[in-house]
């Protein structure tokens, strides 16, 4: 007994031993947050020198644990911790089935990233990945790195952060990277207006981890400003969701969506009151009111019996446990809320992978590779696939997809292509490109990509089809440098894949924009070459740098998007991602859920350079609402336009009709007519001085002037005098005086009757006069 005794006390002393020195060899920081003091762990990471150190937060609670009472409610704020908070595991998964993880991630990430499979409701927690040996930042504060949020997908029924190691994200771009935890399935998404649940509490698990970062961020050395959400699938939907919801406003300044939007076609629960009334009356919690009702969902429901009856009401109405339209977070239908243009217009980046669709293709199939496809099944899984979102037009809407995806197919692997194109297309290529398109329209910064690599450790699966490039979820395993630091018997083309992906997403982070991005991809590791390879550009040639990859904008008048594959080069970049598709959902088939069918305008047959069937169709531009934003924006730029040029032209007019006025004025022959009888200015009053008299009747003028008798003379002036005074005037009275005063004050007072050689004569009439008689002597001397 007392060997035992010893032997059991041995073994706890080198136990404990072995435990303290585990403990001093690690190298620890402890962080002050708002909620309580952490303490994380340094770790080193990389190859070469010199050596990569992160510091990891695992497992870091940003909201009080959902269960209890606060099971079914939104979340609410940890009320913190007295004690330094050992955070250098991950948390709990949140409630699921783990069991499929194996058959959706590749072996060698999950042997790596995989800790433990122990599920709670009690799973409200983040991970924060900080480039940097904060044990060496007396205030990490000033360090200002941007930070990216990451939403996991799944289908917001699986998944986990503990998935998504951000080590080397991290550790390329120089950011820290934040994973992030949230309640899925029934848990996450059951929504009841008689229980008072309103649904959504894994998007607002979500928001409640943007808010807490905003507020704690900063204690790690990251930039409150400078927030960065991505996710991939559910979460790239998720992404979607913050871009639309007013509550996520402030809280993030760019997105990244991979294969994943609200646009989506399934993304939203299709009837969430039957949902919750059929899981209700199946745990045996129908009561007399919802307070009662919530009580027993909340409170005497077990989680496992929870879980498993949720599950069979999901397949019974052949539905899954989704976001639903709140009109809170998700104030309206997502495609009314783009149309809106009053959303949180950031800086997005979409894109998709080549073949999203294939996953669903096995699940729809459930095939052996050995068997056919035939017409028949093709044409059952179109009409299976639409019947939910066009179930009024259903017959009308598979028939012309089928005619769309199967003419010119002529065999079995075609039609299993067609199939899987369908399917990309229809579920998240097609909303994907709407959604960016719709984006673009707004003004704000948006670019699309396309990834279309099949990842070299896929290239032996017999189970994919030769046709298959990119499947669902592929990129995360370049994103996240996977392809390059854990998986085994990779390709150097894929390492270089992944190294750029990596630094796009990280400068997206950093600068809100893909501009000059290429020039990184030449910064590689000393005697290699750069990742981007170009056998008819000049490598040395600075010039030609910005040739190389380049990743434009997408833009209404080029539409460009870049593709993602080994082989990076100037021929990277492409316009009109599978327009003749994306216009056929995107216009015409969404024309028809208002349960009519409008015919396409008759456009020009083109042939769609990358369809896998060589096959023609018609296509349609894109739909007249899509640039309802710009029209208007056109519109009001045009009138402006039109009325500045009204305005100039009536000045000039103004401008012009004065500037006539002025001329004729000067040039008026009635003030020419009325100086001719301005008197000469002289000292002398008797002096007339010398004046030029201009009218053909100044000879007549000068006899009468040397008259004898001085009352003619005094009479001749003051007539004169009067009469220019009238022409000053412009009265038509100076022009034809009465045939008394004629006679008297221009002629010989012995004329009793007036003539029309008498008549004083307007100047016109005296120029004509003029031309008319001959040249005589006047006096010159009135």
């Amino acid at each position: 007994m007392y060997n035992v005794a010893s032997t059991v006390l041995y073994l706890l002393v080198f136990l404990t031993t072995a435990v303290s020195v585990t403990w001093a060899l690690k190298d620890y920081v402890i962080i002050a947050t708002n909620s309580g003091q952490v303490r994380g762990e340094v770790v080193e990471k990389g190859v070469g020198q010199p050596k990569a150190y992160i510091s990891q937060f695992l497992g870091l609670p940003y909201a009080a644990p959902p269960i209890g009472h606060l099971r079914f409610r939104p979340p609410v704020p940890h009320l913190g911790w007295n004690r330094i908070m050992d955070v250098v595991e991950h948390g709990n998964i949140c409630p699921q089935n783990t069991t499929l993880w194996k058959q959706r991630m590749n072996p060698e990430v999950f042997k790596a990233r995989i800790q433990h499979n122990f599920t709670s409701e009690d799973c409200l927690f983040l991970d924060i990945y900080v480039p940097r040996n904060l044990k060496k930042w007396v205030n990490p504060a000033e360090l200002k790195l941007p930070v990216m949020v990451y939403f996991h997908g799944g289908g917001f029924q699986q998944g986990s952060s503990m998935m998504y190691g951000g080590h080397w994200l991290a550790m390329e771009g120089d950011v820290i990277i934040v994973v992030v935890n949230y309640r899925l399935g029934v848990l996450g998404f059951l929504s009841s207006e008689y229980a008072n649940m309103g649904g959504n509490f894994g998007l607002l698990d979500q928001l409640r981890s943007l808010e807490w970062l905003k507020d704690n961020i900063g204690h790690f050395g990251g930039d409150s400003n400078q927030v960065t959400i991505f996710g991939q699938g559910a979460g790239g939907a998720s992404v979607s969701f913050h871009v639309l919801s007013p509550r996520s406003k402030t809280l993030f300044h760019r997105s990244i969506s991979q294969s994943g939007v609200a646009l989506m076609p399934n993304i939203t629960q299709y009837n969430s009151t039957l949902m919750a009334r059929t899981l209700t009356e199946r745990l045996n919690c129908t009561r007399n009111t919802s307070i009662e009702e919530a009580d027993c969902l909340r409170l005497e429901v077990d989680v496992k019996v929870l879980l498993n009856i949720s599950r069979q009401v999901a397949e019974e109405l052949n539905d899954q446990w989704l976001p639903v339209i709140d009109g809170d977070f998700i104030i309206g239908d997502p495609l009314s809320t783009f149309h809106t243009l009053s959303y949180n217009l950031v800086p997005y980046v979409i894109g998709v992978n080549s073949h999203d669709g294939f996953p669903v293709y096995e699940n729809k199939l459930n095939l052996k590779p050995e068997e056919e496809v035939t017409q028949k099944i093709l044409a059952d899984t179109i009409r299976d696939t639409v019947k939910r979102d066009y179930e009024e037009v259903v017959d009308k809407v598979s028939k012309v997809t089928e005619m769309e995806y199967s003419t010119c197919v002529q065999n079995d692997t075609q039609r299993k292509a067609a199939l899987v194109d369908f399917l990309t297309d229809y579920t998240i290529g097609a909303p994907s490109y709407l959604a960016a398109t719709l984006h673009r329209v707004t003004g704000a910064v948006t670019y699309f990509y396309e990834f279309s690599q099949r990842p070299s450790y896929k290239l032996t699966n017999e189970s994919i089809p030769s046709f298959v490039q990119a499947s669902h979820a592929d990129e995360n395993d370049y994103v996240f440098g996977y392809m390059k630091y854990v998986i085994q018997n990779t390709t150097a083309e894929d390492h270089e894949l992944s190294v750029a992906m990596m630094r796009a997403w990280t400068r997206f982070a950093k600068t809100k924009s893909m501009d000059g991005w290429e020039e990184s991809l030449l910064a590689v590791e000393p005697g290699k070459d750069p990742l981007v390879k170009s056998n008819d550009l000049d490598k040395t040639s600075p010039g030609n740098l910005q040739n190389r990859a380049k990743w434009e904008k997408l833009t209404a008048k080029n539409e460009n998007y870049f593709v993602f594959t080994t082989d990076l080069n100037e021929h990277s970049s492409h316009k009109k991602y599978r327009h003749v598709q994306m216009a056929f959902w995107n216009n015409y088939i969404l024309s028809m859920r208002d349960g009519v069918c409008r015919a396409p305008p008759p456009v020009i047959v083109r042939l769609h350079e990358s369809s896998t069937h060589g096959r023609k169709l018609t296509p349609n531009p894109l739909a007249a609402e899509l640039a309802a934003a710009n029209t208007s924006r056109t519109v009001l730029i045009v009138f402006l336009i039109l009325f500045i040029i009204l305005l100039v032209v009536i000045i000039l007019v103004l401008c012009w009709i004065r500037y006539k006025k002025k001329n004729k004025k000067d040039e008026d022959p009635k003030r020419e007519f009325s100086k001719a009888f301005e008197p000469p200015e002289s000292s002398d009053p008797n002096h007339r001085g010398n004046h030029v008299d201009s009218s053909p009747r100044g000879s007549d003028r000068a006899d009468d002037s040397d008259s004898d008798d001085p009352e003619e003379g005094k009479g001749g002036k003051a007539r004169l005098l009067a009469f220019r005074d009238c022409v000053r005037q412009k009265t038509s009275a100076c022009f034809t005086c009465s045939n008394e005063e004629e006679s008297d004050g221009i002629h010989s007072k012995a004329d009793d009757e007036p003539t029309e050689n008498h008549r004083l004569r307007s100047p016109i009439e005296v120029e004509t006069d003029e031309e008319t008689k001959p040249m005589t002597n006047h006096a010159t001397d009135v």
